[in-house]
């Protein structure tokens, strides 16, 4: 459902303890994606499997959602007050893809946009963040924060010190109407 594990709501208890191998095989057989492919067609495939998957739920687990906004803490991001900082891809140095390189407490990324970087951010945070900095393009950067600042003996700061300081961005927290699926039904799966 491309959606973080916070916006799942309702999930029983052992859906999050009990884990599952679940294998299947397409309908239709596919071109393995490779770093030539266009950026459309990875979409593509990527989309197909992810409903594939959304069937493997539904018919091996009886899966059933609800999607619904709900109005929740949120995150802004925004430029920060003494200007950005993020410098502009430069399209000579990378292929059609963009590419971000997370490791707890630094993230690399080449061409990517302010929406690719919220969602990223969003994963971090396990809180939505909403790009409000209404800027177009494509960068390439590097952030690194202590994944925990009171435990970080490397003296770094946290991402909340990090974004301001380095990429010249800054998050401030909010409340926003967010997407959230609601578990209606999930049952453990029968052996096949």
């Amino acid at each position: 459902y491309d959606t973080q594990e916070y916006r799942v709501i309702g999930t029983p208890a052992w859906a999050s303890s009990e884990r599952y191998d679940v294998t299947f095989t397409a309908d239709k057989s596919e071109i393995s994606p490779d770093p030539k492919m266009p950026p459309n067609d990875l979409r593509a495939h990527m989309n197909r499997n992810k409903q594939r998957m959304q069937a493997v739920l539904r018919d091996r687990f009886g899966l059933v959602l609800r999607s619904e906004m709900r109005n929740l803490p949120v995150y802004k991001l925004t430029v920060a007050k003494n200007g950005l900082k993020l410098p502009l891809h430069d399209s000579a140095q990378l292929g059609p893809w963009p590419m971000q390189n997370n490791r707890s407490g630094h993230l690399i990324s080449k061409a990517v946009t302010l929406e690719m970087i919220a969602r990223n951010l969003s994963d971090q945070l396990d809180r939505p963040v909403i790009d409000e900095t209404q800027l177009k393009g494509e960068y390439d950067f590097s952030l690194e924060w202590a994944r925990h600042p009171d435990l970080s003996p490397d003296g770094f700061p946290s991402i909340f010190a990090a974004l301001p300081d380095q990429l010249g961005l800054r998050l401030e927290s909010s409340k926003g109407p967010v997407q959230v699926y609601v578990v209606e039904k999930l049952q453990r799966p029968s052996e096949n």
